[in-house]
């Protein structure tokens, strides 16, 4: 079974591969026709008016059953992806870095214009400097971005982690708490994250 988890970090459902096409009957019997499928064409944007995103996206379609379950229907990744399934509805997951968007979509026959993702995201990077003017640190540091907000016991939950010494990162649009670990230090900062913006965050490290 493929299990997988949203940007929250709960995992939603397990998955598994399922096949568009019945076998034939045993025996020399009849055989059953394949369900015929239909173009899905896909697209994501960084954000409201932006071009679509050229590379790196991954799509997959999944096709909820009766128990809960979701299996795996299709799956594409690079930018402007076509997948081939079965007209109904699915689940629709759009992976670009460390943002992730689901969405019940229709599959329709004569297939439907392209769909277009809005993952509502922004851009930043992060870095370290050991003092007011000082450059950058250049070697590995170990990045938790996690919840702004705390949960009912007081927990902030981290939902992602990244090592680099300046790292760059497509988050969903909102406010992050950041913790950045090296050298036995541990640095933290609260960031927001902009629809469609670009921000630079710089941590200090004490004396």
């Amino acid at each position: 079974m493929l299990g997988f988890r949203t940007l929250l970090g709960g995992a939603l459902c397990a998955a598994a591969v399922t096949f568009a096409a019945f076998p034939a009957s045993a025996g020399g019997g009849t055989q059953v026709a394949a369900q015929s499928t239909h173009p899905f064409v896909v697209r994501a944007v960084i954000n409201e008016g932006a071009a679509e995103i050229p590379r790196d996206v991954s799509f997959s379609l999944h096709r909820l059953n009766g128990n809960g379950d979701a299996e795996l229907a299709a799956e594409a990744s690079g930018g402007i992806a076509e997948l081939a399934v079965p007209q109904g509805e699915y689940l629709l997951t759009t992976t670009y870095g460390a943002t992730l968007k689901q969405e019940f979509v229709q599959v329709h026959n004569p297939a439907s214009a392209p769909h277009t993702v809005n993952l509502n995201a922004g851009e930043i990077t992060l870095s370290v400097i050991p003092g007011i003017g000082r450059p950058a640190l250049q070697h590995p540091i170990e990045w938790h971005i996690l919840t702004y907000g705390r949960d009912s016991e007081g927990h902030r939950h981290v939902l992602h982690e990244v090592t680099d010494s300046r790292p760059y990162l497509v988050l969903p649009a909102g406010w992050y708490f950041v913790a950045a670990h090296y050298e036995g230090r541990r640095l933290t900062h609260t960031i927001e994250v902009g629809a469609g913006n670009r921000f630079d965050y710089t941590l200090v490290q004490p004396r």
